[in-house]
């Protein structure tokens, strides 16, 4: 009996996992397609975003001359957290929309995990799925990744 649910399990959770998996790629593939050229330019945001990482992945300032800033005064004085996790990708990938926009990419995949672990808590696995799935395609997720 122990051996028959532990197949069963083993079964189910392979299933369930590749489903998953399926959807994470699909998510993937949704938001990093054309990445660079849609939006076709950088918002304002992004640019003053890009100099201040950049500035601070070559100097160790920002544009107006702090080291390593809490919050960044120019563009309305915006917390940093993002701008320091962006530090990586731009480095990589250097100074264009697609650093700027890779850890939103990755934000955003991460999101369908998320609501699929919440779901599957707070409900059952299918509802997790199924969410993930939602999640995964939601234009307006779709667009706050991108």
């Amino acid at each position: 009996m122990l051996l028959l649910n532990h197949r069963m399990l083993k079964k189910t959770f392979s299933k369930i996992s590749i489903i998953l998996l399926c959807i994470i790629i699909l998510s993937f593939i949704l938001r990093i397609v054309n990445i660079s050229d849609n939006p076709p330019a950088m918002y304002g945001d992004e640019l003053t975003m890009l100099l201040d990482v950049n500035s601070i992945l070559h100097s160790g300032y920002d544009t107006t001359g702090k080291f390593l800033p809490l919050n960044f005064t120019m563009g309305g004085g915006r917390p940093v957290g993002y701008g320091y996790f962006s530090i990586p990708f731009v480095a990589l990938f250097g100074a264009n929309s697609l650093g700027i926009r890779l850890l939103s990419v990755f934000s955003g995949v991460g999101i369908v995990l998320v609501v699929y672990f919440i779901s599957k808590r707070l409900f059952s696995e299918k509802i997790g799925l199924f969410a993930a799935l939602l999640m995964a395609i939601s234009p307006w997720d779709l667009s706050m990744s991108r």
